[in-house]
């Protein structure tokens, strides 16, 4: 998933977006931030296309 490669390339606590076509994104994108600790700051869809904004999580010492 491009969204782990975006991630990966972010500070700790950042925001990335990311736009998407594919209505199956709503589940995969909120799925994956459950499972990865990542947040789901705003999700939305306009004209089809789902935009998202996830912050990375912080990672505890």
């Amino acid at each position: 998933m491009m969204l782990h490669t975006a991630l990966t390339d972010v500070a700790e606590g950042q925001l990335i977006s990311m736009q998407a076509t594919d209505p199956t994104t709503v589940r995969d994108v909120n799925n994956f931030c459950k499972y990865l600790g990542h947040i789901l700051e705003d999700h939305k869809q306009e004209e089809g296309i789902f935009h998202y904004v996830i912050r990375k999580k912080k990672f505890t010492d």
